[in-house]
């Protein structure tokens, strides 16, 4: 889940106006019910946010996905304390091997800022993503896959 504002309506103002009551109210509802926030990439959303989170870093330069790019990650460290790691999207492949050089750059722009956690991986590249020093990864699709044996 991406915690960006959802806008509806034509003209500028009102619709800055909507989206920043979206934001508040997203990390307002995360303070109650969330111990860590994932793929936070914006301003209004960190600012508000008064628990631990996660800069979403697109380290593929994919204009389809959502984050920051790694250059930028320097400037979000010094401006919030709550950031608390990185997490990122690789491209999507059918090899688990392939999203193996994401998982290790996500590591390393972590380190390189003393981020401990990092997210990145889901169920079909999960123990790639564990190897190359993730510490949070998304299961889903195993959880839910029918038992076939």
């Amino acid at each position: 889940m991406t915690w960006g504002p959802i806008v509806v309506g034509v003209d500028a103002s009102s619709a800055a106006v909507r989206a920043a009551a979206v934001a508040e109210r997203l990390a307002r509802d995360a303070a109650v019910s969330c111990e860590l926030v994932h793929a936070v990439d914006s301003d209004s959303t960190a600012r508000r946010l008064t628990v631990p989170w996660l800069l979403e870093v697109n380290l593929s330069g994919e204009p389809t996905k959502a984050g920051v790019p790694p250059a930028d990650v320097a400037s979000w460290v010094a401006r919030y304390p709550g950031l608390a790691g990185l997490m990122t999207m690789p491209p999507l492949t059918a090899d688990p091997e392939a999203s193996r050089p994401a998982f290790r750059a996500l590591r390393a722009l972590a380190d390189e800022h003393g981020l401990m956690l990092v997210s990145a991986g889901t169920s079909q590249d999960w123990r790639v993503a564990v190897q190359e020093g993730v510490t949070h990864v998304r299961i889903g699709a195993a959880l839910y896959a029918e038992d076939s044996g």
